[in-house]
């Protein structure tokens, strides 16, 4: 799967979808940092052009992702702007 990957990565045809996939395993691997106790309850589904794709089994809390996804959304953010800075710093 890597080697495919990479080979995705060399061609600028599949940009968007490499960024997505970088992107999308660094938010599974942090899951439960980024989500804290919601992180049992909620799956990572997808992340595909921007579009996080967040699921659960019960559909209360598909209610609760609908109402909190500004901040859930805003945690991913967070993350990913906090890594840069750090990156950025070295």
């Amino acid at each position: 799967m890597q080697y495919i990957f990479e080979i995705l990565k060399k061609n600028s045809k599949y940009k968007t979808i490499t960024k997505d996939l970088e992107r999308g395993i660094v938010i599974k691997k942090n899951w439960e940092g980024l989500f804290g106790k919601l992180a049992s309850e909620l799956k990572y589904g997808y992340l595909k052009k921007g579009l996080l794709v967040i699921e659960s089994r019960n559909q209360m809390w598909v209610n609760e992702i609908d109402f909190y996804k500004n901040d859930l959304l805003f945690m991913v953010w967070v993350y990913f702007v906090s890594r840069l800075s750090i990156k950025n710093n070295n």
